[in-house]
């Protein structure tokens, strides 16, 4: 079994690649939105940023579209981790705003990729970040200690 802590960085190194974030930016080129359930997947995520100096937003994946397409629209999302199951919803609250990149929990179908293309957003398996993170090589981040 492959241990939590070992893939930790590589989640926020693919995170960065993927979506070129900036960690303590102090703006939303540090912030990562999660509209899904809670799970290993959300939880890797959250440790991830959190212990990295990225902010992460959390949608609840009960939430309205309407409620989700505010808090995509008013924090200036260009990343958002979703479930498959929400893709479509997603793309077409994407309309219009920042949202860049989808990084998806579970499996993306060759319909998603296609409304995605037309969309202008950027679809990723969160194996296929963790895997780009195994590459990618950014300076460790000091994070304030409260």
């Amino acid at each position: 079994m492959y241990s939590i802590s070992k893939r930790l960085g590589p989640v926020y190194q693919g995170l960065r690649a993927v979506a070129g974030l900036v960690p303590q930016s102090g703006n939303e080129n540090s912030f990562v939105g999660i509209y899904s359930t809670n799970s290993l997947y959300t939880v890797l995520t959250e440790i991830a940023c959190h212990c990295n100096g990225l902010v992460t937003v959390p949608i609840s994946s009960y939430a309205s579209s309407t409620h989700a397409s505010h808090v995509i629209q008013k924090t200036g999302l260009r990343l958002l981790i979703a479930q498959s199951e929400s893709i479509s919803r997603v793309l077409s609250l994407a309309k219009g705003t920042t949202l860049k990149h989808l990084v998806v929990i579970g499996q993306i179908s060759p319909e998603h990729k296609k409304q995605a293309d037309v969309a202008g957003i950027e679809l990723s398996s969160f194996e296929e970040v963790e895997v780009r993170g195994k590459t990618e090589t950014f300076e460790p981040v000091q994070v304030g200690k409260v």
